[in-house]
């Protein structure tokens, strides 16, 4: 049985994750579902710094 497209809701939903990726240059993004739906998008960003020669 073919999946229905996305919805309103699901296409904002996944705009934010993909807008959360594309921001982020090392970390990670963490996406809470309850319910078969989700309800937070956690950032995590990772500051990188060169090593000292």
């Amino acid at each position: 049985m073919p999946e229905a497209p996305p919805d309103a809701r699901e296409q904002a939903v996944l705009a934010e994750i993909l807008q959360s990726i594309r921001a982020l240059r090392h970390g990670h993004v963490q996406v809470i579902v309850q319910d078969g739906r989700v309800v937070q998008i956690d950032t995590l960003e990772k500051k990188r710094f060169g090593r000292a020669v």
